[in-house]
């Protein structure tokens, strides 16, 4: 009866949805953050936004790292909520998976493009799996080329994507 029930419900799905890439994207990519552990490269900023005791000592630690000061900041507000560093990867998860979304609804290629683009290497495993900063790069050049091609008049706006995308 419930077996009846699943394949009445799921055959109504439309498997030709980019809905249906970014909820497969975001279950694998959730099973794979929880089984990641974290590098050390990963957990360098974490580490010193937690031994950072305020935002001037952090300016002051992060003075010859290569990172944004967008992802330092982010962390920090984040080690406020939680003192773990799982929630550092959830919240890597949030911002890949609307990166991916953003491509998946917006751009302009055929659905098997987006399939093979977010399950590529870089979008899955290098911006999603390892929790480093790139993931803001790849969310605000899609936010970039979306408005760019629905708004072509705001360029304050535009200079706030190309401005956090930036260090």
């Amino acid at each position: 009866m419930l077996n009846k029930k699943i394949i009445k419900y799921t055959s109504r799905l439309s498997f030709h949805s980019p809905w249906f890439i970014i909820i497969i994207f975001s279950g694998l990519g959730l099973i794979g953050i929880l089984n990641h552990s974290m590098w050390r490269d990963e957990l360098n900023p974490w580490l010193i936004v937690r031994d950072s005791e305020s935002f001037g000592d952090l300016i002051t630690n992060i003075h010859y790292e290569g990172h944004p000061l967008l992802w330092y900041f982010s962390l920090a507000l984040l080690r406020r909520i939680v003192d773990n560093p799982i929630i550092m990867q959830i919240f890597h998860l949030a911002i890949t998976v609307g990166s991916v979304t953003i491509f998946c609804l917006y751009s302009p290629f055929t659905y098997q493009q987006k399939f093979l683009f977010s399950f590529g290497f870089f979008p899955f495993y290098e911006y999603f799996l390892t929790s480093r900063n790139y993931a803001f790069s790849m969310l605000f050049v899609f936010g970039f080329c979306t408005f760019f091609f629905i708004q072509k008049k705001n360029l304050y706006l535009f200079g706030n994507f190309i401005r956090f995308t930036s260090k």
